[in-house]
């Protein structure tokens, strides 16, 4: 008997079906990372947009520092880096493609 189970059967449920939707969602999500859920690309890449924005905002917002200005512009530079490594296999994908229509 897993560790969800045996909540459910501490809380006196049964079955799924007896709860809510609400609480159904939170089973499965709970479920899903005591699997050990991986993250995808697209969260990676999710999170790296927001990161970027962020960044570009403070670089831009206010007056820095010379040290926080160097590594809000180090951190720009790195998130860049990391982006266009998740975009590498759409990449050659197209590339692939092309070459392969142009012959």
């Amino acid at each position: 008997m897993n560790i969800l189970s045996q909540f459910l059967k501490k809380i006196g449920v049964s079955s799924l079906d007896q709860l809510t939707l609400e609480e159904r969602q939170t089973y499965l999500n709970w479920e899903s990372s005591l699997n050990g859920r991986q993250i995808t690309s697209k969260e990676v890449r999710q999170f790296l947009d927001v990161e970027l924005e962020d960044t570009v905002t403070k670089l831009i917002a206010k007056s820095l520092g010379e040290r926080e200005d160097i590594f809000l512009k180090m951190k720009v530079d790195f998130i860049r880096h990391l982006i266009s490594f998740l975009d590498t296999p759409e990449m050659e994908k197209k590339h692939i493609e092309q070459l392969i229509q142009t012959k």
